[in-house]
């Protein structure tokens, strides 16, 4: 008997650990949260501008929340700034230096306020609670409540109430949004709980949630979803689906990488249901594990189709943002669902659509302001950096400093950020075939895309196109896709914009015959040679990638009875992938080579992969109504299969 009570004694101990060590690490996930936005360096130039101004300019650069009254700013204006280096909050706090304004945080969002109100402000946020019924007094689910001129806010719970904390500065006007209801803007001035009533909208009645699995009626469906419609998206532009969904739904997070500036060759990150506590988790999704699961006309694909996905060939793209997501896909839907349906073939005599647009792409370089090199000469001299220790050192030092003067008083001024730069034109070209009756319809779809990015060099040409045959017998309806892309990107020849940011006015870039210059000159500081990077795009370098991918998706539905039917899908994908990359021995890569590898200067690298999955599922539906319930069952079964190949051949030693 002791010692069974032993027993349960250590394990009682022993849980009581495990749950501390859960508690701690899940402590340690949320402060690490809470503070990677404050604690990223900015750079920020403010000049001649607004309050109202800046504020917005300044939350467009970092991605984080800030909240505040554009009415109570004013036409304030905000002192100059040029800042370097600095945290989000040390940046914050010098825009609203001297203005009569602060900031405080809370759950992440910076509340902009009245100095003389910091004191109640941060005794007690304000939180403001509700429901959101509709015309009946049943309670909505899932709809969508935002700050207006933000993207803070929140969603109703299953009961339809929801809660939002923030300080309250003025007025703020709520805005709820809910699909097949009309939105309904309320203006807030206190903590008095709200009853908000939507009313359906009489343009979208008839509205449904598409899963990918099933259809739901928008107001019969308990998940939390958001639906974005073809027309909606291109009033967003037309480069692609990711940059139109960018803020239309608070869930939705694409962050802007400031290292891969507007190059059209790199995937943006993005999010669904907030990044991983574990960011370095390799698994399905390498590149970034916090990617939302991608669904295609029911099957699923890659976030690298949906970019190259001609705009104008979507219909709607719904968002699955809950339980319900995985529920219907399971522990791949974890990050989320988008689902993306393209148009459909309609019936009638022939049709011929087409698209036609110019796209331009200019860089923007007006927050920079670097020193000329008069200023960057002075600058390093009062900095002590054309002195030396020893008197040959010193002696070397000066000489290098009156050779830059002489190259100043010369007039020497090179505006390195504009060598590698480019206003680029790009089109995008988009033609669609259809006709049918109501019992067989065929269409045909064809589009090009060119992308000219502003670094010299970088584009990505996209062609693509599709066959679809829709045939209804009786009860039977039967639907072949086929469609194919190919993509064929190149990077830029001139390397990466960071290292012309960092290269001295006083330099020049061409020799006094006009020939282009290979060295540049000496680093004051570390009297390291400098090269001049435009010399690599002279050399015959490569940086290519291409892939084409075929899919063929087959479709079968059967029409039991009323509101039974059966749904079986096949789908087969076969991708091709190859890449080139040369640099010539005499690339700048390769100037610090050591001398027992002078042979081993220049490399080839060519990629080869090929990969092929079949997917299928069937399902079963069944819904029926009556009075004012609604009973829905769906019973179904998937299996994917998939094999992939790459070819990675190298080699070095080039001239």
């Amino acid at each position: 008997m002791k010692k069974r009570t032993r027993d349960r004694h250590v394990r009682s101990v022993f849980l009581q650990k495990i749950l501390l060590v859960v508690f701690l690490m899940f402590s340690f996930s949320l402060s690490y949260a809470t503070t990677e936005d404050s604690t990223k360096l900015v750079n920020f130039t403010v000049k001649s501008e607004s309050l109202n101004s800046a504020l917005i300019k300044f939350k467009d650069l970092t991605g984080v929340q800030i909240l505040f009254n554009e009415e109570l700013l004013g036409d304030k204006a905000c002192k100059d700034l040029n800042l370097k280096n600095v945290s989000v909050d040390v940046a914050l706090g010098k825009i609203l230096e001297g203005s009569g304004f602060v900031y405080s945080k809370v759950d992440g969002v910076y509340m902009v306020k009245r100095a003389s109100e910091q004191k109640d402000a941060q005794a007690k946020p304000h939180v403001f609670t509700g429901e959101v019924v509709d015309v009946n007094g049943e309670p909505l689910p899932g709809v969508t409540v935002v700050v207006k001129g933000t993207t803070f806010g929140g969603a109703t719970d299953v009961d339809g109430k929801f809660e939002l904390s923030f300080t309250l500065e003025g007025e703020v006007t709520l805005v709820f949004s809910f699909v097949g209801m009309e939105s309904q803007e309320i203006v807030v001035k206190d903590e008095k709980p709200l009853r908000v009533v939507l009313k359906e909208s009489s343009e979208s009645l008839e509205e449904v949630v598409v899963t990918g699995v099933f259809e739901r009626r928008a107001e019969s469906f308990t998940g939390s979803a958001t639906t974005v419609t073809r027309k909606e998206l291109l009033k967003r532009g037309n480069q692609n689906l990711i940059q139109s969904l960018r803020n239309m739904d608070p869930a939705l997070n694409i962050s802007q990488n400031l290292s891969f500036g507007s190059d059209p060759n790199k995937l943006p990150d993005m999010d669904l249901r907030g990044t991983s506590s574990f960011p370095d988790i390799k698994g399905q999704y390498t590149s970034n594990p916090n990617l939302p699961l991608f669904i295609l006309d029911g099957f699923e694909t890659t976030l690298e189709k949906v970019i190259d996905l001609d705009i104008n060939r979507i219909e709607s793209v719904t968002l699955l943002k809950d339980a319900a997501a995985k529920a219907i896909y399971g522990s791949k839907a974890a990050n989320g669902v988008m689902v993306i349906e393209t148009v459909r073939v309609q019936s009638g005599e022939l049709r011929v659509n087409y698209i036609g647009s110019l796209n331009l792409e200019m860089p923007d370089l007006s927050s920079y302001n670097l020193c000329n090199a008069r200023e960057k000469l002075d600058l390093e001299y009062q900095l002590g950096a054309y002195e030396g220790i020893t008197p040959k050192q010193d002696f070397e030092k000066k000489q290098l400093y009156y050779h830059n003067l002489a190259e100043v008083e010369q007039g020497v001024n090179t505006d390195w950020l504009s060598k590698p730069l480019r206003n680029g034109i790009g089109h995008k070209h988009s033609l669609n075939l259809e006709v049918g009756t109501s019992e067989l319809r065929v269409g045909v779809d064809l589009s090009y895309n060119n992308i000219e990015g502003v670094m010299k060099g970088s584009r990505r040409n996209t062609i693509g196109g599709g066959f679809t045959v829709i045939y209804q017998y009786k009860k039977l309806l039967f639907r072949n896709q086929f469609s194919f892309s190919t993509t064929k990107s190149e990077d830029s020849p001139y390397g990466e914009f960071s290292e012309y940011a960092k290269l001295n006015s006083y330099w020049r870039p061409y020799n006094e015959d006009g020939t282009l210059r290979k060295y540049l000159g000496v680093g004051p500081v570390l009297s390291e040679n400098v090269y001049n990077p435009l010399f690599n795009a002279t050399i015959n370098t490569t940086y290519k990638k291409n892939y084409t991918d075929y899919t063929n998706n087959t479709y079968l539905e059967w029409n039991i009875k009323s509101g039974m039917k059966l749904v079986g899908r096949v789908g087969l994908t076969n991708r091709i992938s190859g890449g080139e990359e040369f640099l010539p021995g005499s690339h700048l890569k390769f100037v610090r080579t050591a001398e027992d590898d002078f042979f081993k200067r220049g490399s080839y690298k060519q990629t080869y992969g090929k990969s092929f999955s079949v997917s299928s599922d069937i399902n079963l539906n069944y819904s029926h109504n009556w009075d004012k319930h609604i009973l829905f069952a769906n019973l179904g079964a998937n299996i994917r299969s998939g094999n992939s190949e790459e070819y990675i051949h190298s080699a070095v030693g080039f001239p």
